[in-house]
């Protein structure tokens, strides 16, 4: 039974969190990347917890930390020993919300650009990200998948006949148990308090994605039965 923390001093009022993410680069002979682009976007918490612009500590806490896992451990899988991703939050007073700012660094000339970690996971919306690929799949275990086309792969879910195809770095993250951690994490919000309609991504003052009270489902820990990989 989900506790009242209202009257507990736990709650946070009129409060935004502006995170930002800085790629420390090392590549050999110790140079530094020379390019980067700074994508900001916006999280708000919608639905009848927030109508007074209070939103309870741990729930607001426990998704921001969702958040800034998931982006660090994205950019470890994908990045590997190229990147490293330091989250910094600071607070500023926008009502019903809390502001990310996202920074990813590309390559310098004649280096591989690194994969742009908010774009694959789709905190600034699109087809083809891992959010995307979590309410097409509606978060259920993967139990073929084939490789089609470059780093692209047709796969089947479970209690599904229908295929989907998605890049493999997508199909990557979907399948790793840390990034699922951190999903639970991000819609904590959704699965503890049902006064919490849905989160809201935005950029630009305009929606991109959202992650609605009845998709919180899909986001689960799976067992660990092997993918048959052809």
């Amino acid at each position: 039974m989900r506790k009242d923390k209202e009257n507990k001093g736990h709650g946070i009022q009129n409060t935004n969190f502006n995170i930002h993410l800085n790629n420390l680069i090392s590549v050999v002979n110790d140079e530094k990347w020379s390019k980067s682009k700074l994508d900001e976007f916006t999280v708000k918490f919608n639905g009848k917890a927030v109508e007074n612009n209070v939103m309870d500590a741990e729930e607001l806490a426990t998704s921001l930390l969702g958040i800034s896992t998931i982006l660090e451990e994205s950019n470890s899988i994908l990045n590997g020993q190229y990147s490293k991703m330091i989250v910094k939050v600071r607070s500023s007073f926008k009502p019903g919300s809390f502001i990310v700012d996202m920074v990813s660094f590309f390559s310098s000339d004649g280096i591989t650009a690194i994969v742009n970690i908010g774009s694959i996971i789709g905190f600034m919306g699109g087809a083809g990200t891992l959010l995307w690929f979590f309410r097409k799949t509606k978060g259920e275990k993967i139990l073929t998948k084939k490789q089609v086309q470059g780093n692209n792969y047709e796969t089947t879910v479970n209690n599904s006949d229908n295929t989907i195809t998605i890049n493999g770095d997508v199909l990557m993250l979907y399948e790793s148990a840390p990034i699922r951690e951190a999903l639970i994490k991000v819609a904590y919000p959704l699965i503890n308090n049902k006064d919490i309609s849905d989160i809201t991504f935005m950029r630009n003052g305009v929606e991109c994605e959202k992650i609605s009270r009845d998709e919180k489902e899909y986001f689960t820990l799976l067992d660990k039965e092997s993918i048959d990989i052809t």
